[in-house]
């Protein structure tokens, strides 16, 4: 790298204003006279010519070794010290004279000019010594001033280009340092993601073994007698297929407890301290294998309150996102689907009803605990109306009322009645007086018949009711198939009061969803 700074214009001299902080460095005057004094003393040969006179630059300066006392007085001081100058040794002038002998007797030769004879010949008392034959001419008089000041401008480019020469090499040696130093740092690096993707690879399966001992849909994914258990699915990829149908809805909904009413929190969702999928995992269990909150939070590491959080959420998106799909099919539907024993028998049938009844506590209120009261099951149930398909597919669920309303009441207001075709039969169980309500519209209705104070009943009657219990085992297993989810089986407290229709409605479509229809 170069040198920088200014340096000192006295020949000889290679002070620096850079890095000969020590010296100060003068411009030269302005006064004419006293500028040319300087000039002299200095004795520096000008830049046009062999024999030009030094003319200083607004850039030149002479540093304070070559003033007396190391500094340039205020009242006109001068350089004069000189080392340089001064050590030169005074030599005799020697006169460089061209020796022409002039041979008379070859006057005509073919070589015009003759011999020349260069030599060096002394000074005498009168200044040349006579030769009667030889001429002589002074060639010239080196000044030895000029010689010298040349040769000092070529020390001083020598001087320089050693300086840039060291500082290149001294760059050089950096530079080299720093090539090894980035080498062995790449060397380094490359270990280093080495060991990172080698520690990587063992935490990957670290955790896959962590895994296996923790509470979660991953830890069972190769277990799928398991995954039916805990969700009622028959494999994982089938409970990834719903959790992939659900996503959009989950990644947008509010959590239970969020105050809608603030738009901060309303924008600002709360983080999340299970996935997705263990979310979902979870309310499965709560759901079919009818887990406590209290043990779900111990299972899945959190706490209880975000377990009621999640479960209260999922119950309201699984239960708005059901309802919006279609589960009663056409009449062409049923006949493809339809099993022999419906076909021989009862051709026409189009649904199967049935009630289910479903313990909950006792409320508080006295006239909600009168029309919950159930005789039939001596307990407070509430009740919900099932239409089934002959295929065994749940085509119709009605949401739950107070236990003590009968089948017929229940049908009447269901709105069933409106989905129906002319044509249509519905089978029952005895309790469904409803063939009133379905004459109406010119639907058939197929119940075993009464005994209506008979001792007994005839033999057609018999085979009717046997005809017909055979086929409603199917219905019956659907029902158990909705009870296997055991939440369904306990007594409701009255704290789940606002979610039990919502659970019931999602267990049925979760038959729908996790199980083949019974009969193909």
């Amino acid at each position: 790298m170069p040198l920088g700074g200014s340096m000192c214009c006295v020949p000889g001299c290679f002070n620096n204003t850079k890095r000969d902080r020590n010296f100060s460095f003068y411009a030269f005057p302005k006064d004419p006279k006293e500028r040319g004094i300087w000039i002299d003393n200095i004795g520096r040969a000008g830049n046009t010519g062999k024999f030009s006179k030094f003319e200083p630059a607004k850039h030149h300066r002479v540093c304070s070794a070559h003033f007396e006392g190391g500094k340039k007085s205020y009242l006109g001081g001068r350089p004069t010290i000189f080392p340089l100058k001064e050590s030169k040794v005074s030599k005799p002038r020697r006169n460089l004279i061209r020796h022409l002998t002039v041979d008379n007797s070859e006057t005509n030769s073919s070589e015009p000019g003759g011999e020349w004879d260069w030599k060096l010949n002394s000074e005498d008392e009168n200044g040349f010594s006579n030769t009667d034959h030889d001429a002589y001419c002074i060639v010239s008089d080196v000044s030895s001033d000029a010689l010298l000041t040349t040769v000092k401008e070529k020390q001083h480019i020598i001087f320089s280009m050693e300086q840039k020469i060291q500082s290149l090499e001294l760059e050089l040696s950096e530079t080299r340092v720093e090539l090894q130093r980035a080498k062995k740092d790449a060397q380094r690096k490359t270990v280093t993601e080495e060991k990172y993707m080698k520690m990587q690879e063992q935490l990957s399966k670290a955790q896959e073994e962590a895994d296996k001992h923790i509470f979660s849909i991953k830890s069972m994914q190769n277990k799928p007698e398991m995954v039916k258990f805990y969700t009622g699915f028959e494999t994982y990829e089938e409970f990834k297929n719903f959790h992939d149908f659900l996503y959009p809805d989950i990644t947008s909904m509010q959590y239970w407890g969020t105050d809608l009413s603030n738009p901060e929190e309303r924008q600002q969702r709360r983080p999340r301290t299970l996935s997705t999928e263990d979310e979902l995992f979870l309310v499965l269990c709560r759901l079919r294998v009818g887990l406590l909150e209290e043990d779900l939070a111990y299972r899945f590491g959190v706490h209880t309150t975000t377990v009621s959080r999640i479960c209260k959420t999922y119950f309201e998106l699984l239960y708005f996102r059901f309802r919006q799909m279609p589960i009663w099919p056409s009449r062409e539907i049923i006949d493809q689907t339809m099993p022999e024993c419906f076909k021989q028998e009862y051709p026409s049938t189009r649904v199967v009803l049935d009630c289910t009844e479903l313990f909950i506590e006792t409320p508080n209120q006295c006239d909600v605990s009168g029309q919950t009261y159930s005789n039939y099951k001596s307990h407070n149930t509430a009740k919900g109306l099932l239409g089934i398909a002959p295929n065994g597919f749940i085509t119709f669920v009605t949401d739950l009322v107070p236990g003590r309303m009968s089948d017929k009441d229940i049908t009447e207001n269901s709105g069933l009645l409106d989905l129906l075709e002319e044509g249509d039969s519905v089978m029952a169980d005895r309790g469904f007086l409803i063939d009133e309500y379905l004459a109406e519209k010119k639907i058939g209705l197929n119940i075993p018949p009464f005994m209506s104070g008979k001792p007994q009943l005839s033999p057609g009657e018999e085979d009717e009711t046997r005809s017909i219990a055979k086929v409603r085992i199917h219905v019956e297993r659907v029902i158990g198939r909705v009870k296997n989810y055991r939440i369904l089986k306990y007594v409701f407290p009255n704290s789940m009061a606002s979610d039990l229709n919502k659970i019931w409605v999602i267990c049925c479509y979760l038959v729908n969803l996790c199980v083949e229809p019974i009969v193909s």
